[in-house]
Parts: structure tokens; sequence; C-alpha cells
């Protein structure tokens, strides 16, 4: 797929975006802080909209694996258009155990 230079610049700008200060174990992003429930329902929503841009853009995504990808890492993983795994990588959709689909 062909790109303009100024979008390819624009996206490798906002890969390098450092992410937020997490003030305590359940803050996320802009949820407020007492409210822990909002908080994991937004960060489960955030994350699944990120899979979601994931497989929309244009440029390839590559993984690469060394050590364990299970729950949101495998996902990520899953998502990815190239996955390289190293022979210390380790996958595990622990939904399937307990009988769950994870979709």
């Amino acid at each position: 797929r062909q790109m303009c230079i100024r979008d390819r610049e624009s996206t490798v700008l906002q890969s390098k975006k450092k992410p937020p200060e997490l003030k305590e174990k359940f803050f996320f992003m802009n949820a407020p802080e007492k409210d822990i429930i909002k908080a994991k329902i937004y960060a489960q929503m955030y994350t699944s909209q990120l899979i979601v841009k994931m497989r929309k853009i244009s440029q390839p995504i590559i993984a690469l694996i060394n050590g364990a990808a299970s729950g949101a890492g495998f996902a990520l993983a899953l998502a990815s258009d190239v996955r390289i795994a190293s022979v210390n990588a380790r996958m595990n959709n622990a939904f399937i155990k307990v009988g769950f689909s994870g979709a």
C-alpha cells in the first residue's frame, strides 16, 4: 500500500509516546482513582479497542515474543501480522482451560 511520507512520520512519532505514570495498581488513564471497577472496565475497553486498531492500520505489525505471552499479551501477539518467537517463548490462552471463548 502506498503511503504519504507525512503519514509515515506521524505514525512513528505516535509510537514513541510514553505511557502514563501509574499512581497505584488500578489507576488507568482518565478513570477516577477511587472507582476501581470503572477503571478495570475502562482498561478492558481500551485494550480491546487497541487490538481492533492494530488490525485496521495499513502498516504491518511485527511481534517479537520472548518469554510468556498470556492474557492481553497473547491477544496482542495474535493481533500482529507477523509473530517471531524465541526458544524461550511460551504462549497460553487460559480461557480455553475454563471453557470460555475469550472473545
